[in-house]
């Protein structure tokens, strides 16, 4: 299902996106924290910018501690950036990820 900026779930819908799958909400949760989930979601995804397009699912079920799914090198790779500075944390893995890599 898809969810709205007030934390409404919508229906489902016949049109094709390209969105990263968000975890941690559920129907039965109150709107009040479906609607602070939706905006952790649209603030990381505001902070990484263009990066953004290489994530696959967002999971805000821990608000102190949002974690992001991404492909690399063939296997999906979940990252946990906490609550804060998502783009320089995002950033800081980007960076070293190659040598992430040489450890395999």
């Amino acid at each position: 299902a898809m969810i709205d900026a007030e934390g409404v779930i919508l229906p489902p819908a016949q049109d094709q996106f390209s969105l990263p799958v968000l975890r941690g909400i559920k129907v039965e949760d109150p709107l009040e924290n479906r609607i602070k989930a939706v905006e952790r979601m649209a603030q990381l995804l505001g902070e990484l910018g263009d990066d953004a397009k290489d994530v696959s699912e967002i999971d805000v079920a821990e608000p102190e501690n949002i974690a992001i799914s991404r492909p690399h090198a063939g296997h999906i790779v979940k990252l946990m950036l906490g609550d804060r500075d998502f783009q320089q944390r995002y950033q800081t893995f980007l960076n070293h990820v190659s040598e992430i890599d040489v450890l395999k």
